[in-house]
C-alpha cells in the first residue's frame, strides 16, 4: 500500500540523505521503507540531471496529458453514440418537414423535443404524439 508523505518530509530525508545520513537510520527516524527512500534519491538524480530517466516535472505533464487524453476519448465515444441513436431514428436529421399519418394528417418532427415525438395538425388542433403511435 502506497503511503503519500508531504513534499517537506521528502525534501527534509533527500537532503538528509545526501548529507550523509544512513538510510537504515532514516527509516527508523521516519517510519518509512529503505525502498521509498531510495526512490526519492534516483528521482533526484533524474531532476538533477545526474542519471537519465523521466524527471518530476515530465512524470507530471504526462499524468496531465493522459487524463487529458482520457477525457477525450471519453467525449468522443458519447457524441458517437448520440450520432448513431440519431442516424437510426426514422425521420431524423434528414432534413424532413414531416409525413402524413394514416389519416393523411401532416406530423411534423420537432427536433427540441426529440426525434420520436411530434405534432400532429390537423385544422386547430394539435396534439403529442406518443412513441407508440410512431412507426
Amino acid at each position: 500500500m502506497h503511503r503519500r508523505y508531504p513534499p517537506e518530509i521528502r525534501r527534509q530525508v533527500v537532503e538528509l540523505a545526501r548529507a550523509g545520513t544512513r538510510v537504515q537510520q532514516l527509516v527508523t527516524t521516519f517510519g518509512m521503507s529503505e525502498a521509498t527512500i531510495y526512490n526519492w534519491l534516483k528521482q533526484e538524480q533524474i531532476d538533477r540531471g545526474e542519471i537519465e530517466g523521466l524527471s518530476t516535472d515530465q512524470a507530471l505533464e504526462l499524468a496531465a496529458a493522459k487524463r487529458r487524453i482520457k477525457q477525450l476519448e471519453t467525449e468522443l465515444a458519447v457524441s458517437r453514440k448520440v450520432n448513431e441513436i440519431i442516424q437510426r431514428s426514422p425521420d431524423c436529421g434528414r432534413g424532413r418537414r414531416g409525413r402524413p399519418d394514416e389519416g393523411g394528417a401532416l406530423i411534423r418532427w420537432s427536433s427540441v423535443r426529440g426525434c420520436r415525438q411530434g405534432q400532429q395538425r390537423s385544422g386547430d388542433r394539435a396534439r403529442d404524439l406518443s412513441d407508440e403511435q410512431l412507426p
